[in-house]
């Protein structure tokens, strides 16, 4: 795999800060700081009517104990984390909203200041390229009510993580050491500038370990630079993205009726020379200018480019080992009018935008790096969206969301196959060419019963598209042309806010058509039968004083295929039951104590649509975390899995073989302290 040279990040950097410079220079310094026109990070703020929404602040990601940050998203209801390699930094970590199983990353649309993470392959979100010392908030709004803002995908529910801006942060630099369990080392840095209209923010971050599991270590560098000039009447900002990710790959346990390698050596590696590496480059600009009192335009653009190697080494010899080399482009342009005004005397927030996206994908599978590759792939994906949506006071009490998107999709796809490079078999893929047009809709309400109770509903509708990686088909012969996946959703709920006490009901249920499903016999994915998704989720915190504060979560998830061969069946990798708690305490002026617990109810195998395996068994988790500050100094030490409980959460069916199974056990108790100072 060829790394991403110093030079082109630096030409990169060049054409992004030319192309601004004629927009930051007619931007006069700020004069009127409370009509200051921002660079939005976000379109969920302050969110449609009628969905279920969560906000994590930065304060709460910096108490809580939890490791990462799919770990952060699971004490939130509706979502359940899901990891094969704990102890690596949420490294090819996956969040599950609503129930999706193994299609958890293609159903979850995940966004950092609102674009999009989610690529064109299967490739998971990698969490652990965003220093958590970097995000200002996590907003996460479940279900298809995203659908129209930020497009297809977001069908379990959208994930906004929004970064610190260096105009609203005060003046300073960190730097911290933390040392754990597995030989765990991570340092990070960070500082805020600003002269004048000119602000600045870098976050900096360096992590090495050994992992839970032999042969699963891991070294993870980031780093966020952002630079923006804030105007009375514009902003402009240009952000560059830097990630490098080094990791061994241990393989899965073996169960079976006889034997369990997770009790005779749970640590140990089945594939003790595999590996996966990424190197990433993300860079973005924009700006956002005031037309008139109520209306602002905000034009958004970015790259990313990523690419992979991995090696997997075949226990049934040389003729089956793959090397696999993928790069992937990702453009995007994002230009939106943003509106608050009034309408016949009510008031009205609108937006009404374009997205444009354009990808471009190459991979190489061939059986050892210096061979040949067997197939060439090439792809291509161009999207163009048309989308508005507002909300409207119908009523002192009550507000009304409508929205809607007009999506095209064009993808190309081809490979070219080597029959005589080695181990090469078969035939090569037929080409694809095909273009596609779809709809989102929301229709949302809330309305206030008092000034502390609301209830509120919505209907809603997305799609999701196929990946590139979907439609080679793995292994197979023969391009596969999928249709792409519907959902129709329902959802109601009420809120009560008395200043102490916050609660959140929600009660939802979910059709799909056509979903997207993998079947790791045929090795190809394939459209399944109807499904359903349906469930209640509850959130509170109650704040018992000034140091004190309490809060809790409770799910039920219920996904079920409703048609075909599996009817009535559970769709694997869900629990039914989830549940959290936690508490923060500031029980001295120096220093706070913080503890969560999560539960996840047992789940059936992946492969396991017939629900005939043994299940996954379900686990509780206790963290516990004191963190505390003195003059400049910043400390804390932490436990995780407090009771050492031996869990996993994924694991695989045999498709042959009754009561035989590959596990991927996770971390049992694990320790860590760090170190900073706040110049």
């Amino acid at each position: 795999m060829k790394g991403i040279s110093r030079r082109s990040i630096v030409g990169g950097l060049a054409v992004a800060v030319s192309a601004l410079a004629p927009m930051v220079a007619h931007a006069e310094p700020p004069a009127v700081r409370a009509e200051e026109v921002v660079v939005t990070a976000t379109r969920l703020t302050p969110g449609p009517a009628g969905a279920s929404t969560s906000v994590i602040t930065a304060d709460e990601i910096a108490r809580t104990p939890a490791a990462t940050l799919p770990e952060i998203l699971a004490l939130t209801p509706g979502a359940q984390a899901r990891d094969l390699y704990g102890g690596t930094g949420a490294a090819r970590a996956s969040v599950d909203l609503r129930g999706f199983g193994a299609t958890a990353k293609e159903n979850a649309l995940v966004l950092l200041d609102g674009r999009r993470l989610n690529d064109i392959d299967l490739a998971q979100i990698d969490y652990a390229n965003i220093p958590r010392e970097s995000i200002e908030r996590i907003e996460v709004l479940r279900g298809n009510a995203g659908g129209v803002l930020y497009g297809e995908g977001a069908v379990g529910g959208a994930i906004n993580i929004v970064t610190k801006e260096a105009a609203r942060e005060a003046p300073a630099t960190r730097a911290a050491l933390a040392l754990g369990s597995h030989a765990r080392r991570e340092a990070t840095a960070s500082t805020v500038q600003a002269a004048g209209p000119w602000s600045a923010s870098a976050y900096v971050s360096d992590q090495e370990g050994a992992g839970y599991r032999r042969h699963n270590d891991l070294l993870q560098r980031n780093l966020i630079v952002d630079v923006r000039r804030t105007g009375e009447a514009a902003e402009a900002y240009l952000k560059l993205g830097r990630d490098e990710q080094r990791l061994s790959l241990p393989g899965a346990r073996l169960v079976t009726v006889t034997s369990s390698e997770m009790i005779s050596d749970r640590r140990g590696a089945t594939t003790p020379f595999d590996y996966a590496n990424q190197d990433g480059l993300a860079l973005s600009g924009g700006l956002a200018a005031r037309l008139a009192p109520g209306a602002r335009v905000v034009l958004d653009a970015g790259m990313r480019r990523k690419e992979q190697a991995a090696s997997l080494i075949s226990p049934f010899g040389g003729a089956f080992d793959e090397y696999v080399a993928t790069g992937l482009t990702t453009w995007s342009l994002t230009p939106r009018l943003m509106l608050d005004t009034a309408v016949a005397g009510r008031s009205l927030s609108a937006v009404l935008g374009l997205d444009f996206g354009y990808a471009d994908y190459e991979s190489d599978r061939k059986n050892t790096l210096s061979a040949p590759p067997v197939h060439r792939y090439a792809g291509m994906q161009r999207t163009e969206a048309l989308y508005a949506q507002g909300t409207l006071a119908l009523a002192p009490a009550t507000d009304l969301t409508l929205g809607a998107r007009v999506m095209r999709m064009r993808v190309r796809a081809g490979d070219i196959f080597d029959p005589s490079a080695p181990t090469a078999f078969g035939s090569g893929h037929e080409a694809l060419h095909a273009g596609e047009t779809h709809t989102a809709a929301l229709l949302g309400i809330e309305h206030r019963l008092t000034d502390a109770l609301a209830v509120f509903g919505h209907l809603a509708q997305n799609v999701r598209l196929p990946t590139i990686d979907e439609r080679i088909g793995g292994r197979g012969d023969t391009t596969l042309d999928l249709a792409t996946q519907t959902s129709k959703e329902a959802e109601a709920g009420a809120r009560f806010d008395a200043g102490r006490l916050s609660l959140q009901l929600a009660a939802y249920v979910m059709d799909l058509e056509n979903e997207l499903h993998f079947d790791p016999v045929a090795f190809v994915s394939t459209n399944l039968d109807q499904t359903r998704r349906h469930g209640a989720e509850a959130e509170a915190r109650f704040r018992l004083s000034e140091a004190l504060s309490l809060r809790a979560a409770l799910a039920e998830t219920r996904s079920r295929f409703t048609a075909g061969e599996f009817d009535g069946k559970n769709v694997p990798l869900v629990s039914p039951h989830t549940a959290s708690a936690g508490l923060d305490w500031a029980f001295a002026e120096w220093a706070t104590l913080a503890a969560t617990v999560r539960y996840a109810a047992a789940k059936w195998l992946d492969n396991d649509e017939g629900n005939v395996q043994p299940r996954i068994p379900g686990y509780a988790l206790a963290d516990l975390k004191v963190s505390g500050a003195v003059g400049r100094l910043r400390w804390t030490a932490a436990v995780n899995n407090l009771f050492d409980t031996e869990y996993f959460n994924y694991g695989v069916a045999s498709a042959f073989t009754q009561g035989r199974y590959n596990a991927y056990p996770l971390p049992g108790r694990t320790l860590w302290v760090s170190a900073g100072v706040v110049f």
